[in-house]
């Protein structure tokens, strides 16, 4: 005779006497509204590339210094906790102890992972002031660590996404900015447009005699 409820032989499930071990559960999915069906799910922030965090308005991107290591961060105040990547641990020299209660994490397709571990203090400079954070080792993209709601209270933190800017506080009190990476801006010759037009992309009417100009002038200059 087992019990289903603690693995133990001798006794059954109702007779059993103990105590259930509950995990801590963090969702990063939540339930989206009815009339937006499209509605991303968060957990879009685990697969996360640089090129759609500098396209997303709500997150902030770039490169910190974590335990004097370059690493890409995301700032995402979508979620209570901050998590490492678990393949950079040994290059930041990050010790992970156990994480007592364990976090279930829900992820895509309500899929559920279990996190048993945690490095507590990391150290991050900016502006030649330290920061710390206690990251959960976890399976991340293309980013180093992602830093949330637990990092950036702590630190008294203001985000201007617009500008993908932070602003923090240091614990003497001193305000710093993490300046993120900003979408560039990249614009075509008249040669490279012309050669475009070429191949079949489109411009706008308007603007078309004025690059088939330009583009005859470069040539003949050329």
């Amino acid at each position: 005779m087992t019990c289903f409820k603690c693995g133990k032989v001798g006794h059954m499930e109702r007779n059993c006497k103990e105590p259930v071990q509950k995990a801590n559960v963090l969702r990063i999915t939540g339930p989206p509204p009815p009339p937006a069906p499209t509605t991303q799910s968060r957990a879009r922030t685990f697969n996360m590339t640089m090129k759609d965090a500098v396209q997303n308005a709500d997150v902030v991107a770039g490169i910190l210094v974590i335990n004097s290591v370059e690493v890409k961060v995301l700032i995402d105040s979508g979620a209570t906790r901050s998590f490492v990547a678990e393949s950079v641990i040994d290059r930041l020299k990050c010790i992970a102890y156990p994480l007592e209660p364990n976090l279930i994490i829900e992820v895509e397709n309500q899929e559920r992972v279990t996190a048993n571990r945690i490095c507590p203090n990391c150290d991050m400079v900016i502006e030649g002031r330290h920061f710390f954070a206690d990251l959960i080792p976890f399976k991340l993209g293309e980013f180093d660590v992602i830093l949330r709601m637990d990092w950036l209270s702590n630190h008294d933190a203001q985000i201007k996404c617009k500008s993908k800017k932070v602003k923090l506080k240091s614990k003497d009190g001193v305000e710093v900015i993490f300046r993120g990476k900003r979408q560039e801006r990249k614009f075509l010759t008249a040669i490279q447009t012309k050669r475009l037009l070429r191949q079949g992309c489109e411009a706008y009417l308007a603007h078309v005699k004025d690059v088939e100009e330009e583009s005859l002038r470069l040539e003949d200059i050329s």
